[in-house]
Parts: C-alpha cells; sequence; structure tokens
C-alpha cells in the first residue's frame, strides 16, 4: 500500500503531541504514560516514555489524521475523508483472513483468535520528546571489598584506634576495677581503722573501743509479782420473767348493712337494672347487701315515696340500648337470680 507509509508517518507525529489519534473505521491509537523501569533482571534501565495502544472501543472519530492526511496530500476534506474510509476498509479486510498489517517504523497491527486488535510498538520508536535521545542504561553489580583489606590510599584518621586496640582498653579497664574491688575486700579492716583515726580524735576512740558489759550481768534480777486469788463463783439467780397478759378480745356485734335508698329529691335521670321490689325497705336492704357481699355489684334503692316500693337497683346507664344490651348478657349468662330483672329510668 502506498498509503501506508504516509498514515504510518502521520502517526507517529500526532502521537507525539496528542495521546489518542482515530483510525477511522477500525478504532484509535492512544498514549500510555510509563515511567523509567528496570529491565534485564535489573541489569539494565529504560528511560521514561510511552506506550502505544489500539483499542478497538474507541469508535468516535476526533477527526486529527484526517485533517493531517488532507494538509499532506493536497486533498479536500471530504475527498481525504474517502480515501481513509477506503484504506480501513482493505485493511479491516486483510485482518480478518489473519494477515499482519506493518507500519513502518511505528509498529504491527493483527487480529487474535478472539476477534480483538492487538498493535505491538516497535521498541526502536520514541514518542516522549521529554525522553528524546535517552539510552537504555547498562547496569553491572559493585564489587565487595573485604573489610579487612585496607586501600593504600586511603588515610588513617587520628584519635580513632583500631578495633582490636579498642577491646584492650577495654579488658585492662574491667580488670583493673576487679583487682580494686579485691584488694578493698582484703583490707576492708585495716582501711576502716584508718579512715576512724582520721575522722575522730583519740579519746573519741578511747570511748568507743571500751569494753561493754554483758547484759545478763548489768540488770538485776526482777522480784516476784505475787498473783491474786481468784474470788469464788458467786451463784446467779434464776429470775422469773412473767407471761405477758393478753388483752381480752371483745367481739364486735355485726352491724346491718345500710343501703344507700334514692327518693324523689334526688333523680338520677339514669336507665337502672332493677332486680327486685319490696314493700318494705329492710327486706330491700337485706337483699341489696347480699348482692353486693356474693355478686360484687354497688346497688341501690329506689323509693319514689308514699305507698312506691323500694326498688333494688345493680346497674346505671345513660341510654336504654346500652342498659337494655347489659341486661340481655346477665340474663343469659346467670343461673337465675337475675331473669326477672327488667330496665326502668330514675
Amino acid at each position: 500500500m502506498g498509503e501506508l507509509s504516509i498514515i504510518s508517518s502521520l502517526l507517529q507525529q500526532l502521537l507525539s503531541s496528542h495521546n489518542r489519534v482515530s483510525l477511522p473505521g477500525l478504532g484509535a491509537f492512544v498514549v500510555n504514560h510509563t515511567p523509567a523501569t528496570f529491565i534485564k533482571g535489573g541489569k539494565g534501565m529504560l528511560p521514561p516514555g510511552k506506550q502505544i495502544a489500539f483499542l478497538a472501543s474507541e469508535t468516535w472519530n476526533d477527526g486529527l489524521l484526517e485533517q493531517a492526511f488532507s494538509r499532506q496530500e493536497g486533498l479536500a476534506p471530504e475527498e481525504a475523508m474517502r480515501k481513509l474510509a477506503l484504506f480501513a476498509g482493505r485493511v479491516n479486510g486483510l485482518l480478518e483472513v489473519g494477515k499482519r498489517i506493518e507500519f513502518p517504523n511505528f509498529g504491527t497491527l493483527r487480529m487474535t483468535d478472539d476477534h480483538e486488535l492487538r498493535f505491538m510498538a516497535e521498541n526502536t520508536q520514541q514518542f516522549s520528546p521529554d525522553s528524546f535521545g535517552l539510552l537504555e542504561i547498562e547496569m553491572s553489580p559493585v564489587a565487595e571489598q573485604p573489610a579487612n583489606d585496607v586501600p593504600v590510599n586511603t588515610p588513617v584518621i587520628a584519635g580513632n584506634p583500631p578495633k582490636r586496640r579498642r577491646c584492650s582498653v577495654v579488658c585492662l579497664i574491667l580488670l583493673s576495677l576487679i583487682v580494686l574491688s579485691a584488694g578493698v575486700y582484703i583490707f576492708r579492716e585495716p582501711i576502716v581503722q584508718l579512715i576512724e583515726e582520721m575522722s575522730y580524735t583519740a579519746e573519741e576512740l578511747a570511748y568507743m573501743r571500751r569494753p561493754q558489759p554483758s547484759t545478763q550481768e548489768s540488770l538485776p534480777a526482777l522480784p516476784s509479782v505475787p498473783q491474786p486469788e481468784t474470788p469464788a463463783a458467786t451463784p446467779v439467780k434464776e429470775e422469773v420473767v412473767p407471761e405477758p397478759v393478753k388483752p381480752a378480745v371483745i367481739e364486735e356485734t355485726p352491724k346491718e348493712r345500710v343501703v344507700n335508698t334514692v327518693g324523689k329529691s334526688r333523680p338520677l335521670n339514669k336507665y337502672h337494672i332493677m332486680v327486685a321490689r319490696f314493700g318494705n325497705e329492710a327486706a330491700a336492704n337485706q337483699l341489696a347487701g347480699k348482692i353486693t357481699d356474693t355478686e360484687g355489684y354497688i346497688c341501690l334503692i329506689i323509693h319514689t315515696g308514699g305507698n312506691e316500693p323500694y326498688k333494688v337497683s345493680i346497674l346505671r346507664y345513660e341510654s336504654q340500648r346500652e342498659a337494655q344490651t347489659i341486661l340481655d348478657g346477665i340474663k343469659k349468662t346467670d343461673s337465675g337470680d337475675f331473669l326477672n330483672a327488667w330496665v326502668e329510668k330514675y
């Protein structure tokens, strides 16, 4: 292809100043910046640069290659776009049948078995202006020098004795301390005596060194102290505690229960559940007390005066419907005491 060399040269120029250049119809070349890296197992170093990759997923066209191709060939933008589209179609056909497209001095484009495009750039191509002209650095390990071998031209600094001399000085100091400690321990009595003679006068030394009397001889024997006689135990008389007198229990006679009686002067204006009526108040009062003790109802005796009977009320409600509902429930569960009960307003 005559156009292949021109397009390869244009791609190299554009990638030196751009991080992405589209190849219309195929994808785009992208630039990845790389730092300086070691090679050959640490024996060499490559300068920082740029790595070129091809991405088929970058389908949008930036127009850089078309503009450069139009200026290079002196074509109209529409004609340059048409020729690049034909070029991309021929390249794609060759890649589909397993061919490799070699861009001169740039790299090789091929298609893998998974139908993915791969680009291998040539190592001799340098796309980073910052590292232009930098070559690969060869490095060799530095030979280790034995510690005992001192170079001839190495100056010896005064006041810095060798290691062996320092060890000898330390051992001599330790030995001197041991000998001094042993001498002090052996001649401790004469040394103490000498220190006392230097610190005290002759009279003070004579007083300090006088013989001390024995403790047993200097102390007289203590006279025996007679022990007092223990008096005989006096028998203790047992006191008889009188039993407390229990107070007499006075039995109270139970009083007759009195239930409130409501007359004409105290109308309640409620709907009562009545359970019985009597001609005298005593009978009504007796039944009300029994119901209160056995059933727990708070009973009232309703008497309107004159010859009217005394009625026993067990419950009171604001509405007749509510009172009747409760009464129906009582009759369903009652064994027979409240079967004749009724609802009456008062």
